[in-house]
Parts: C-alpha cells; sequence; structure tokens
C-alpha cells in the first residue's frame, strides 16, 4: 500500500497543474470580458471604437517582441517569477482601466487624459501579460517532465479554452449589473493569483539554459513557427469572415446573424477543448500522427466552409477546431525537441508567430477587399501551406 507521503507526492504535479492552469484560463477571460464590455464602453464614454481597437491593438502589438524575451528569462529565472509578473500585470490593467473608466464616467478626467492613461496601461499589459503563457508551458513542464511535454502543453491550451467558453458567459451576466464589474473581477482574481503563485514551490532547473544565439535557434525551428503563423493567420480570417459567410445563407436575416457568430464561436472552442481533453490528453495518437491528422482536418474544415448551409457551417467548425486542437500542442511540442535546455524562450518564439499571424490575418482582408476574392479562399490557402511545411518538417 502507498504511504501517506507517496500519495501526496504523485498528487502535488497535478494540483500544481490545475493551478497553472487556472493562470492561464485568466487570459482568455480578461480578453473576452474586455470584448463583451467594449460595445457599453463605445456608449457610455466619448470615447470611438476605433480608438478603443487602436488602444487594444497598442498591448498585442508589445507581444511580438516581449513574449520571446520573457521565454528567455523564464529558463534563466524560472517561470514562477515571470508567471507572477505576468498575473501582476494583468491585475494592474483591468483594475486601472475599471477607475479610469469610472473617473471618466464622473467627469472627474477628461476623454484625452483617459485615452492617455488607457494607452499607458496598454502598453503594461502588452510588457508583461505576453510572458504568462510562455512561462505557464514552461512551468506545466517543469512539474511534469520533458517526457510528458506533450500533456503539459496541452494542458496549458485546454486551460486557455475554458477561460474563452467560460469568460463570454460570465462577462455578460457581470455586465448586465455593471459594465466595470468584468474588470474588476479579472483584476481581483489577478492579485489574489499572483499570491498563490508566490506561495508555490519554485522547481530548479537540473539543465542550466543552452547559450544559443536568437537567430540560430529561430532558424532551428522556423518551420514550426511559420505553421503556427499560418494557423493562426488562417484562423483570424475565417473569424472576420464568420458574418460575410453567414449573410450567404438565404434562410438567414439580419437579426439572426449574430446569433449565430455567437453560436459558431462557442461550439468552435466546445469543440477545441474537448479535442485537447479526449484526444491530445488521452495520447490517442502519437505527435507525428498529430501533425498530420491536423493538417489534414484543418483543410477540409475551411473546404467545407465553401458549401453555404449552416448545418455544414457546424460541422466545419467542429472539423476545424478539432484540427487546431491536435495540430498547435504537436508542433509546440516537436519546436522544443530541437532545445531542450531553451523550453520558455521557444514557447516565446512561437507565442510571437500566433501573434503575427493574426495580425497578417487583417491584410489579408484587405487583400481580399481589393482582389475581390472570397477571404475564405486564403483560409484554404493557408491550410495547403500547412500541409506541405508539415509533410516537408516530418521528412527531415
Amino acid at each position: 500500500m502507498l504511504d501517506t507521503r507517496t500519495i501526496q507526492a504523485q498528487q502535488r504535479p497535478t494540483r500544481t497543474l490545475w493551478l497553472i492552469g487556472t493562470f492561464a484560463s485568466l487570459i482568455g477571460f480578461g480578453q473576452n470580458a474586455l470584448l463583451v464590455s467594449l460595445p457599453i464602453l463605445v456608449m457610455t464614454t466619448d470615447i470611438d471604437l476605433g480608438t478603443w481597437s487602436i488602444l487594444i491593438a497598442i498591448g498585442s502589438v508589445l507581444f511580438l517582441p516581449s513574449a520571446p524575451f520573457w521565454g528567455k528569462q523564464s529558463d534563466k529565472s524560472g517561470p514562477r517569477k515571470v508567471v507572477s509578473i505576468g498575473l501582476l500585470g494583468l491585475a494592474v490593467t483591468f483594475i486601472g482601466f475599471a477607475l479610469i473608466i469610472h473617473a471618466l464616467e464622473q467627469n472627474w478626467i477628461s476623454t484625452t487624459t483617459s485615452i492617455l492613461l488607457l494607452g499607458t496601461l496598454r502598453i503594461i499589459y502588452g510588457l508583461t501579460v505576453s510572458g504568462l503563457v510562455p512561462a505557464s508551458q514552461h512551468w506545466a513542464i517543469q512539474t511534469v517532465g520533458k517526457e510528458n511535454r506533450l500533456s503539459a502543453i496541452t494542458s496549458v491550451s485546454a486551460a486557455l479554452s475554458v477561460g474563452r467558453i467560460g469568460g463570454p458567459l460570465l462577462s455578460v451576466a457581470l455586465v448586465k449589473l455593471n459594465p466595470l464589474l468584468p474588470f474588476a473581477f479579472v483584476g481581483s482574481s489577478a492579485l489574489f493569483l499572483v499570491t498563490l503563485c508566490l506561495l508555490q514551490p519554485s522547481i530548479p532547473s537540473t539543465v542550466s539554459p543552452k547559450k544559443i544565439k536568437s537567430r540560430a535557434l529561430l532558424g532551428s525551428i522556423k518551420n514550426y513557427i511559420t505553421i503556427g503563423l499560418c494557423l493562426c493567420a488562417a484562423v483570424g480570417v475565417l473569424h472576420y469572415s464568420l458574418t460575410p459567410l453567414l449573410q450567404s445563407i438565404p434562410e438567414l436575416t439580419p437579426e439572426q446573424w449574430s446569433d449565430w457568430v455567437g453560436y459558431l464561436l462557442t461550439t468552435s472552442a466546445v469543440a477545441t477543448l474537448s479535442t485537447q481533453l479526449f484526444v491530445v490528453k488521452k495520447k490517442l495518437f502519437s505527435v507525428n500522427q498529430m501533425l498530420t491528422l491536423g493538417a489534414s482536418l484543418t483543410l477540409v474544415g475551411y473546404g467545407l466552409f465553401l458549401v453555404h448551409n449552416i448545418a455544414t457551417y457546424l460541422i466545419a467548425i467542429i472539423v476545424l477546431s478539432s484540427g487546431n486542437a491536435v495540430m498547435a500542442p504537436a508542433y509546440t511540442a516537436k519546436a522544443m525537441q530541437h532545445h531542450s535546455e531553451n523550453q520558455g524562450q521557444i514557447s516565446g518564439l512561437i507565442a510571437t508567430g500566433h501573434t503575427i499571424g493574426f495580425g497578417l490575418a487583417g491584410l489579408i482582408m484587405s487583400l481580399s477587399a481589393y482582389l475581390d476574392v472570397a477571404p475564405i479562399g486564403f483560409s484554404i490557402l493557408l491550410a495547403g501551406l500547412m500541409i506541405l511545411l508539415t509533410f516537408r518538417q516530418l521528412k527531415t
């Protein structure tokens, strides 16, 4: 029989993974809290939608240089410190948003001053929160061991999915009570989690981070970063295209378009989480099989969107989301196998590729409008490129 100390030792990694997942899920919740509150903020403040979009973009763009930096720091100083900084940045940003918007509504500050303060907070967000997911992945890998790298990465990805599913539901309920409650909830939750994070024992690295030039590291995993970039760009284009796609279905009324966008996004999040928990976590396929299967499902999913039927769209979003859920942890794990001493830095570089991909989606939408080409065609093209890169990488 197992003694009490043995049982506690076995349970500790699982508890730590749950806690790390909670840290990561708060990002997904925070992103959705801002999006849910945005329409009301536009109506209740003198800040227009264009300005809000710029403010949101400021934080997102800063992920590009800062995510790899925090990845390096995670390798050097340990992920707990980086996660704590990310959570603290999240707390400062969202509590600050609530205070500034309240001050603006009470006419304590001018609109110009509020925009400058909100912009400063978004800079803080971009420079600190960008390290939260890479460091969480690094911490999860440290917790369960490199031999269980795929399971660790999937745990963090699943936590993000949970935040993105629960975020809109809770945010809608909180907004009805007070438009600033979602911000206050995220900020106070982040402060509480900072305390829990600092109370966790730091896991010392058994291997010092290998000193490798960023250019050399980037060159060795560039194909995996490109696959991730293509995946996020294709998803971003689809999200932008959902309303035009629904408008092509004659039986839907304009009032139903918005509802069905929500239904499709929720279906996508549920399919993603289900695949992460019941396929990836169960290790039903090898990493190479996951890459091949994910790329194939992604291409099929985008292709189904060419059939203008709401039932087909639902099938398409399930197939596509399942493919993405299988593929993302697979190429992340493959990239980390090349340099096991630089897990945090690699996670940061892949996160940067994802950010670039979502940014590229906006440019693709502009290009599709200029060329008068259906945007979904670009998603299919990107999925095809992912398949080529995947098979090329598996051959090497």
